[in-house]
C-alpha cells in the first residue's frame, strides 16, 4: 500500500469516527404510570442496539452513548410495552405507561422470609406503597395505614389487656391471648417501641392476611403479619438525596366534646349532701382527708368564719367555675412536631447503599416533650460473582420529658370536681387540696413542715418523668448462589433495647413534700426535727432491657421448566429472646454537691397524720425472662403454563415455655392453596373482564402469649420485720398448657376489567379458633385457691368470618385524572366454646362491649339491655319482672341472669363494626394532586355515658344529662332520666339497671372523614432535570359527617375525648 492510499483510508476512518461520535447522544427523562403518576423505578429500559438505561427511584433514567438512529424498548411486568424511535437528543423524555387489563400487576410480596411476585402465590396480602403511605403524616407508621388497607380495622375504646397497637387484622382469632398482630421490619420479628420507627425510612407495607399468607409465621401469625420493608438502594444507580421536612400542627382537645354535669348543678348536689351529714365523716376524719373547696365554704360558714352573704358570694363564685374552661385556657395549647428526614441511595456494578438521618421534636398539648434521633444504613455488595453481602444496622434514641396535669387527672380525695380554679381571680397559681384538707395543711406542724399544698399549675416543672430508650439492630446475611435458581441465606440479627425512665421530684414538688412531711418527726419539748425521709429531691429509677437474636439458614429455590414453576424455600431458624430490669428510689438527692442520702427500707415509721406506721417506698427489685424457639420450615409454589398454581408450607415451632411433653413443647402447622389464572385459558375471551384469577387457601397457624407457662411461677421477696427471702406460689404447674391453633380458609379472586376501569380484589374468608386459652375448674386439694378454684387451660374456641373487598375505578384519565379505591369489609365472629355461667348468660354482656365476653354463640364484643319500662310517677327507672313493671332491682337483676333474653333484656349486637372501609379519591391536574379519605363504620352499637347516681355521690362523676333528670310529677312524660335520691339502698342497682337499659344503647353506625392530602409537585427546568420538588398539606381527624345516633356523640369515644385536629405543611425534596 503506498503514502497516498494509507493517507485516504486513515482519512476516511476519522471521518467515519467524527461522525458517529457526532450522533451518539444521550437520552434522559422520566417514566412513570399513566394512573396516577406513581415512578416506575423497577421498568426496563434498553435500546435496540443493546444499551441499558440507569433508573433511580424517581423514575428518573439516562442512557448514554446511543448511536442513532436507535429505538428505545420499555416494559415493566403489569403494564403494556412501548416503543420509542428515537431520531435526535432528548432531555427531558416523559414517558406513561398504561396498566395491562390481561394481567396481574406487577407487585412484590414482601413476606419478611422472600419476596415473590404476586402472581405465583395464593394467599390474601395487602400491599401499601410508598405514595399511600405519604397520604398521612406523622411519627407513627402503623397510624399511617388507617382507612387505605382491607381487612386492617383500628380498634378505639377498648380495654383489653392484651391490645398495644390498637388495630388487628381480620378481627379477633383468640379470647384471652394476645390480639396484636406480629410486626416484621427488614426480614424478623420486631420486638422494640413501635414509635422507634421512622416513617420515612419505610419504602413499602405488606399485610398478610389469611393462613397461607401468615404460615411462614407459625405459632406467631395467628394475629395476623404487618411486613415493614425499608428503602434501600439499587446497583448501578446514581447517588440520590431525598430530604423531607414538614410541622405537624396539633389543636387544642375539645374537652366539652364529653358532657358532664354543670358546676351550678354539681354545687347544688354537694349542698345537699352537706345538710344531709354526707361529708361530716370527712370532715372530722383524724386522716383529714381533702374536702371540695364547697365543702370548706359550708365548714367555715358553720363555725363563724364567715358570714352568710360571703359565703353565698363565694359559692356563686364556684359555680361560675368550669375547670374545662380553666384547663383549656391555662393547661393545654397547640402541639407542634417538627420531622427533618435525610436519605441517600446509590450504588455501582457490585454495590448497593443506603444511609438516612431523621429527627422528630415534639411538644405536645400540654407541654410534654418527645425528641427522637434515627440513624439508618444498608449496604448490599457482591465481592464475587455468586456471593452476595448484605449487612446494616438501625439506631434510635429517643427522649421524653412529662408535662403538666392531664384533664381529669387531678382529683380531690378521690372525688372528680368540676369547677377547680387554677389560677385565682389575682392571676396566682390557685392550689388544689389532692390529698389532705386545707384546714389541716394550713396549721400541721406549726410552721416546721414544709408547703403541704398542691399547685397544679406549676408542679409539673418540679415533678417530671424523663424516659431515654435507646434501641440497636444489626443485620448481617450472606447469600451463596449454589445453581441456576438455588441459593442459600444465612441472615443474622441482634437487637436491643434499653429503657431508663427517671421520675425526678424536686424539693419543690408537692410529691417529695407530702413524703416527706409524712414521714417527719417533731419533738414538741425542743422543737427538734427527724427527718425520716431527708430533705431533697426523690427519684424513681426504672430501668429495662429488651434484646434478642435472630439466626436463620434458608435455600431458595425459583426454576423454570418449559411450562413449570417451581419457588420454594426450606429453612430454619433459631431466636432468644430476654427482657430484664431493675427499679429502686433514691431520696435526698441533690445536684450540687453531686450526693443523696440512705434510707431504711425495712422498718416501719410513724407517720405524722396518723401517728399510723408504715415503711419507705423504693427498695430496689429485679426482674428477668428469658424464651427462646426453634423453627423448622418449608414453603413451596408451582405454577404450570402461568395459569395453575398450587402452594403448601409446613413449619414446626418450638419454644422452653410450654408443656411438660414433647407434643405439647412442639407446634406443627401446615398451610396449602391452589390458584387458577382462568382469563390465560383459550376458551376465555372475555373483553369486559381481561383478567380474572381465582384461589383458594386453607390451613392452620398459631397464637402465643409468652406470659403463660407449664411451670409453677413463683414471687420471691423479703419479709419486712424479718428481712427474711420467702416465696408465694402464684401459679402451679400447668404441664398440658400449649399453643393456641387459628384454622382459616380464604376464598379469594382478583380481577381487571377492560383498560382496567375497575380492578381489584374480593376475599372471602372462615377462621376457627381452637385450643385457646379459657378457664377451667380444677382440684383445689392439689393446691390452694379454694375461693378460685380455677386454672387456665386450651379448653376455648371461636369462629369468625368476613369479606375483603379493594377496588380503584378509573373515573377519568384525561388532563385531568380522577381515581377511586374502596374498600369494604365484613367481619363477624362468636364464642363456640367456653367454661363458666357467665359463657352461657347474654346478661354478660352488660359492660357496655369495652372488653371481650365470651358468652358462646355470640360476638366476642357485644351488648345487652335491660327493657325499658319509662319512669314511674317518682321518677324511678321502670324495669320487668314476669312481664310486668317493677322497680324492684334486685328481682329484675335476678331475672335477667336466669332468664336471660327469654326474661327482662334483649340482645342488642356487636360493639365492634361489622362493616367498615373508606373511600378514596384521588384528583389530579397538571402539578397538583388531591387526595381525601371518607371512612365508614356500620353495624354496631355502643352505650352512651349515663347519669349514676351512686357515682356522683361517693365519686363526683356526673352526667350533662343531669340537668334533665325527672324533678316533678308529669316529668316522667318528657324525660327518661330518673330523680336525684340519695338514701336509697338499691341505689347502684338502680344505676346499673338505668345504665343498661335499651335507651342509652344506640347505633354507632358513622361516616367520618379521616384526611384531606394536597400535593403541589414543582416543574423542573430543563437545566434541573434531576431536582424534584413538592410541598404538600395535610387535614388529619376532621370529625365526623354523618352519625345514626341522635345524641350526637362520637361511638368511637363516646367516654372520652376525641383527637384532635392535625395540620401538616411539609416540603420534599429529591436530586
Amino acid at each position: 500500500m503506498n503514502i497516498k492510499t494509507t493517507v485516504l483510508v486513515f482519512s476516511l476512518l476519522l471521518t467515519c469516527r467524527s461522525y458517529a461520535q457526532a450522533d451518539r447522544v444521550t437520552i434522559t427523562g422520566t417514566i412513570t404510570s399513566k394512573e396516577n403518576k406513581i415512578p416506575l423505578p423497577q421498568a426496563t429500559i434498553t435500546t435496540a442496539s443493546g444499551k441499558v438505561a440507569i433508573i433511580d427511584n424517581m423514575g428518573r433514567f439516562i442512557v448514554s452513548n446511543i448511536l442513532l438512529p436507535d429505538t428505545l424498548l420499555i416494559s415493566h411486568i403489569g403494564y403494556s410495552s412501548q416503543k420509542i424511535p428515537l431520531h435526535a437528543a432528548v432531555s427531558d423524555l416523559s414517558i406513561a405507561l398504561e396498566r395491562s387489563a390481561d394481567q396481574l400487576p406487577d407487585v412484590i410480596i414482601q413476606t419478611g422470609y422472600n419476596s415473590q411476585k404476586q402472581v405465583s402465590l395464593t394467599g390474601a396480602f395487602g400491599i401499601i406503597n410508598n405514595a399511600t403511605l405519604n397520604q398521612q403524616t406523622g411519627t407513627n407508621i402503623l397510624k399511617r395505614l388507617d382507612g387505605v388497607i382491607a381487612g386492617v380495622d383500628f380498634v378505639t375504646n377498648k380495654t383489653d389487656n392484651n391490645r398495644k397497637l390498637g388495630l388487628s387484622i381480620r378481627g379477633l382469632s383468640t379470647i384471652n391471648g394476645p390480639l396484636d398482630p406480629v410486626i416484621v421490619l427488614d426480614n424478623f420479628i420486631y420486638e422494640g417501641s413501635i414509635d422507634n420507627i421512622n416513617p420515612n425510612d419505610i419504602e413499602n407495607v405488606t399485610v398478610l392476611k389469611d393462613a397461607a399468607a401468615t404460615a411462614i409465621y407459625g405459632v406467631k401469625g395467628g394475629n395476623g403479619v404487618i411486613v415493614l420493608t425499608s428503602k434501600k438502594g439499587k446497583n448501578n444507580q446514581p447517588m440520590q438525596v431525598e430530604f423531607n421536612a414538614d410541622v405537624l400542627v396539633t389543636e387544642k382537645p375539645d374537652l366539652k366534646a364529653f358532657p358532664k354535669i354543670s358546676s351550678a348543678d354539681y354545687i347544688d348536689v354537694e349542698q345537699f349532701l352537706y345538710t344531709k351529714g354526707y361529708y361530716d365523716n370527712a370532715i372530722n376524719d383524724f386522716q383529714h382527708p381533702a374536702l371540695t373547696p364547697l365543702v370548706e365554704v359550708m365548714v367555715k360558714k358553720d363555725n363563724g368564719l364567715l358570714s352568710e352573704e360571703e359565703a353565698r358570694q363565694q359559692i356563686d363564685y364556684l359555680k361560675g367555675i368550669d375547670t374545662r374552661d380553666q384547663y383549656r385556657k391555662y393547661m393545654y395549647k397547640k402541639g407542634i412536631t417538627r420531622q427533618y428526614a435525610l436519605n441517600l441511595r446509590g450504588g455501582t456494578n457490585n454495590m448497593a447503599w443506603y444511609v438516612s438521618a431523621s429527627l422528630d421534636n415534639t411538644m405536645d398539648n400540654l407541654s410534654a416533650t418527645f425528641n427522637k434521633l434515627n440513624l439508618k444504613s444498608s449496604t448490599t455488595y457482591q465481592p464475587v460473582k455468586n456471593i452476595k453481602i448484605d449487612a446494616g444496622f438501625y439506631y434510635t434514641n429517643s427522649r421524653s420529658v412529662s408535662g403538666k396535669p392531664a384533664y381529669n387527672s387531678i382529683i380531690v380525695s378521690g372525688r372528680d370536681v368540676p369547677y377547680l380554679e387554677l389560677v385565682n381571680q389575682s392571676g396566682e397559681y390557685a392550689s388544689v387540696p389532692v390529698q389532705y384538707s386545707n384546714f389541716y395543711t394550713d396549721t400541721a406542724g406549726a410552721g416546721k413542715l414544709y408547703d403541704w399544698k398542691y399547685y397544679p399549675m406549676n408542679d409539673y416543672l418540679y415533678d417530671a418523668t424523663k424516659i431515654n430508650t435507646e434501641e440497636l439492630i444489626g443485620n448481617i446475611g450472606v447469600t451463596a448462589t449454589l445453581a441456576k435458581g438455588i441459593d442459600f441465606d444465612l441472615k443474622y440479627q441482634y437487637q436491643k433495647q434499653n429503657t431508663d425512665s427517671r421520675r425526678e421530684s424536686a424539693p419543690e414538688s408537692f410529691n417529695a413534700r407530702n413524703l416527706i412531711n409524712l414521714f417527719t418527726q417533731i419533738d414538741r419539748d425542743n422543737d427538734a426535727i427527724n427527718y425520716i425521709i431527708p430533705p431533697g429531691s426523690i427519684i424513681y429509677n426504672n430501668t429495662s432491657v429488651t434484646g434478642s437474636q435472630n439466626i436463620r439458614g434458608q435455600f431458595n429455590i425459583n426454576r423454570e421448566y418449559g411450562r413449570h414453576n417451581i419457588s420454594a424455600i426450606v429453612g430454619t431458624e433459631a431466636r432468644d429472646i430476654y427482657m430484664e430490669g431493675y427499679s429502686f428510689t433514691t431520696y435526698g438527692y441533690r445536684d450540687n454537691p453531686l450526693t443523696s442520702s440512705s434510707v431504711d427500707f425495712r422498718n416501719f415509721y410513724p407517720t405524722y397524720v396518723t401517728g399510723g406506721y408504715s415503711n419507705i417506698y423504693g427498695a430496689p427489685s429485679f426482674f428477668k425472662r428469658t424464651q427462646r424457639y426453634l423453627s423448622f420450615y418449608g414453603n413451596l409454589a408451582y405454577t404450570y403454563k402461568g395459569k395453575y398454581t398450587l402452594t403448601g408450607s409446613f413449619r414446626q415451632d418450638g419454644a422452653n415455655i410450654f408443656g411438660a411433653t414433647t407434643n405439647n413443647k412442639w407446634k406443627p402447622l401446615w398451610t396449602t392453596g391452589i390458584s387458577w389464572h382462568i382469563s390465560k385459558e383459550g376458551f376465555y375471551n372475555s373483553e369486559l373482564l381481561p383478567m380474572l384469577r381465582l384461589r383458594m387457601t386453607i390451613g392452620k397457624s398459631g397464637n402465643l402469649d409468652p406470659r403463660k407457662t407449664a411451670l409453677p411461677v413463683a414471687q420471691i421477696d423479703n419479709n419486712p420485720l424479718t428481712n427474711v427471702p420467702y416465696g408465694v406460689i402464684t401459679a402451679i404447674n400447668n404441664p398440658s398448657l400449649r399453643w393456641e391453633q387459628v384454622s382459616q380458609m380464604n376464598i379469594g379472586t382478583d380481577f381487571n376489567f377492560k383498560n382496567n376501569i375497575v380492578s381489584g380484589s374480593l376475599d372471602l374468608y372462615f377462621k376457627n379458633g381452637t385450643d385457646l386459652y379459657g378457664p377451667t375448674p380444677y382440684d383445689y386439694t392439689t393446691w390452694g385457691g379454694m375461693g378460685n378454684p380455677m386454672i387456665v387451660k386450651n379448653v376455648a374456641a371461636m369462629k369468625g368470618r368476613g369479606i375483603d373487598l379493594q377496588l380503584r375505578t378509573k373515573n377519568i384519565d384525561r388532563s385531568f385524572r380522577w381515581y377511586t379505591d374502596f374498600i369494604f369489609n365484613y367481619n363477624t365472629n362468636k364464642t363456640t366454646k367456653y367454661y363458666g355461667d357467665g359463657a352461657q348468660m347474654v346478661s354478660s354482656f352488660f359492660g357496655g362491649g369495652s372488653g371481650i365476653t365470651p358468652v358462646v354463640g355470640k360476638p366476642l364484643y357485644a351488648i345487652a339491655a335491660y327493657h325499658w319500662g319509662g319512669l314511674d310517677g317518682d321518677g324511678n327507672p321502670q324495669g320487668y319482672v314476669d312481664g310486668q313493671k317493677s322497680t324492684d332491682y334486685y328481682a329484675i337483676i335476678d331475672e335477667a341472669s336466669s332468664k336471660g333474653v327469654e326474661g327482662n333484656i334483649k340482645y342488642i349486637g356487636p360493639a365492634t363494626p361489622v362493616f367498615f372501609g373508606s373511600l378514596i379519591n384521588t384528583m389530579g391536574f397538571k402539578n397538583f394532586q388531591l387526595s381525601f379519605n371518607i371512612s365508614y363504620k356500620l353495624g354496631y352499637f355502643f352505650r352512651k355515658p349515663t347519669l349514676n347516681y351512686y357515682q356522683l355521690i361517693n365519686y363526683g362523676t356526673g352526667d350533662a344529662e343531669f340537668a334533665r333528670r325527672w324533678q316533678s310529677p308529669g316529668d316522667e312524660v318528657k324525660t327518661n332520666v330518673p330523680s336525684f335520691i340519695y338514701d336509697y339502698p338499691e341505689l347502684p342497682e338502680r344505676d346499673a339497671f338505668y345504665s343498661n337499659a335499651e335507651i342509652n344503647i344506640m347505633s354507632a353506625s358513622h361516616i367520618r372523614l379521616r384526611y384531606i392530602n394536597l400535593d403541589y409537585h414543582f416543574q423542573p427546568s430543563q437545566k434541573q432535570l434531576r431536582h424534584q420538588c413538592s410541598v404538600y398539606l395535610n387535614l388529619a381527624n376532621l370529625g365526623i359527617i354523618w352519625m345514626a345516633n341522635k345524641a350526637r356523640i362520637d361511638p368511637d369515644y363516646p367516654g372520652s375525648i376525641p383527637p384532635q385536629k392535625v395540620y401538616t405543611l411539609g416540603i420534599k425534596y429529591n436530586f
